[in-house]
């Protein structure tokens, strides 16, 4: 048993605490059993924490690991070992069907560099037009002693735009047309991906409010099966 389920999330960034924050503030809305779940056992929004939160303001950790949860795992235990308590880790990126599923767990990395970024990508995807693209989130969760309690990686699909739009979001965001059908989630094989599917052509993902890409997102699908794990598994003496 825990005496509390503060979770810390591995990140000095209050920004991203913040998204985690807002998602469980939407599943608090749309899930009823959830919500009375974790308020019986004492879990909030407040309950997420930062790693400054907990005076550690210097975190880097080797992504050297060749998937999303690989990597979130070393991400995970690493805090966990830090603070001397359950942390939370993720490790997200974007997939594009028709360059065989790159940038991948090199995303962040793609971004950084200064002879690639979003441009370059655009550039490159002039010669297809497949233009299927797919977030990734992959979650992980660990206690001190490197074990690894509870791991989820989730999917958001949607379609890579002609030209960037919006100022919301980060990363790869103002390029993508977000599929905003709740009901399309991980069940989209690869060999089998559908082309009909609830895209919002009308916005990219840069465009949406903040509530909107908290309600569909990669993040948001990963966030919503750790919340379930945690409710199922977890009660607080």
């Amino acid at each position: 048993m825990l005496k509390t389920l503060d979770i810390t999330i591995c990140t000095t960034n209050q920004g991203k605490v913040a998204e985690f924050q807002e998602i469980f503030d939407n599943l608090m809305q749309v899930n009823a059993d959830l919500a009375l779940g974790l308020k019986k056992w004492n879990f909030s929004r407040d309950s997420f924490k930062t790693l400054a939160y907990r005076g550690i303001h210097d975190f880097e950790v080797d992504e050297t690991e060749d998937t999303y949860l690989g990597n979130a795992a070393l991400k995970a235990i690493a805090g966990a070992k830090a603070v001397q308590g359950l942390a939370l880790a993720d490790d997200s990126g974007i997939e594009v069907f028709a360059l065989n599923k790159a940038p991948g767990i090199y995303s962040g990395r793609y971004l950084r560099d200064p002879n690639k970024g979003i441009n370059a990508l655009l550039n490159e995807m002039q010669a297809h037009n497949d233009r299927r693209v797919r977030y990734v989130c992959a979650l992980v969760l660990a206690e001190p002693s490197g074990k690894i309690l509870f791991q989820t990686q989730q999917y958001w699909y949607g379609e890579l735009a002609y030209e960037k739009h919006g100022e919301q979001g980060f990363g790869f965001d103002p390029v993508v047309y977000p599929c905003l059908d709740i009901a399309l989630g991980n069940d989209l094989a690869d060999e089998s991906f559908i082309t009909d599917y609830s895209i919002d052509k009308s916005r990219t993902v840069a465009e949406l409010s903040s509530k909107e890409k908290n309600s569909y997102s990669h993040r948001f699908k990963a966030v919503r099966e750790f919340l379930s794990f945690l409710n199922d598994s977890y009660k607080v003496i």
